[in-house]
């Protein structure tokens, strides 16, 4: 089997559309490893997608038995090697399935390039570590119940694979830059070539804030809430920016206090060459009260 077919099954897992299960099973079968009377070479097929192989095999027999598979089968597979063993595609494509999501980076990422996780010293190398995070935030249930705000975010099928991100990032990276996937598109949730591009820490930090149940960000009253007063924090220090008798009017002075500070920052990053025109111009278009 062509690599093209592997990737094609990974990414239906990856993808898992609703007849995600005979989209696998029509690969495999034009393939030859599911025959006519569709029973399924699970030698074949798992040499193929290099899952669920170990001293043992005790994960793969789990997931067999799960799936209805008889123990007496079970039993008869080797400690390192599986031999010939043929299963009915309706128990084998969902083994197949189950091996494939845990081998996959956070259920999600496709790793294929295993010896280009480590740079020369041992390190994790960080075009790694900046896909690895990237699919944490996106697909991590933990990560979202200390991040919510990263609840619905998700990965183009293309950068879901590692050797695809990798490119671009060593187009597009610089020292200490971050990858941002809304700044382009404001509201963006997708992490894309087309929507992503690394900034400044500084300037990252600029465009994020907490959302606040109540009073807008940067505005607090009084307790009988008829006069709210606008502040903002720049580099530690907080600055009053006056009061008025609404929230809204309240809001819009931090607003524009917020917005006259990013442009101050990103025209010195721009200035100093650290910030491309791009983003500049996008910066110089953000909408400082989303």
């Amino acid at each position: 089997m062509e690599a093209s077919s592997k990737l094609k099954i990974i990414q239906i897992v990856q993808l898992a559309p609703p007849n995600k299960l005979s989209l696998i099973e029509s690969v495999l079968s034009t393939e030859g490893i599911i025959d006519n009377e569709s029973n399924c070479n699970m030698e074949a097929a798992l040499n193929l997608l290099a899952v669920g192989r170990g001293k043992k095999n005790n994960t793969l027999k789990a997931e067999l038995i799960k799936h209805g598979v008889s123990k007496n089968k079970v039993s008869a597979i080797g400690t390192t090697s599986i031999q010939n063993l043929l299963i009915k595609a309706d128990k084998a494509i969902p083994v197949i399935n189950a091996l494939l999501k845990r081998k996959l980076v956070w259920g999600m990422g496709y790793n294929d390039l295993h010896l280009e996780t480590l740079n020369e010293k041992g390190i994790e190398a960080l075009a790694y570590t900046k896909w690895r995070s990237m699919i944490r935030r996106s697909y991590s249930a933990a990560w979202h119940k200390v991040k919510p705000t990263y609840i619905g975010c998700n990965v183009s099928l293309s950068w879901l694979t590692f050797s695809n991100f990798k490119i671009w990032f060593e187009k597009h990276h610089e020292h200490d830059l971050v990858l941002d996937k809304d700044l382009l598109f404001q509201g963006n949730k997708t992490y894309s070539e087309d929507t992503c591009v690394f900034i400044p820490f500084k300037i990252n930090n600029l465009l994020s804030y907490t959302k606040r149940v109540g009073l807008p960000t940067g505005v607090t009253s009084n307790r009988k809430k008829t006069k709210f007063k606008a502040r903002i924090v720049i580099d530690a220090v907080t600055h009053d920016l006056g009061e008025f008798d609404s929230a809204e009017k309240a809001s819009s002075a931090y607003q524009l206090a917020r917005k006259n500070h990013i442009m101050k920052v990103s025209t010195q990053s721009f200035n100093e060459g650290n910030i491309t025109q791009q983003v500049f111009d996008a910066l110089s278009n953000w909408n400082a009260g989303l």
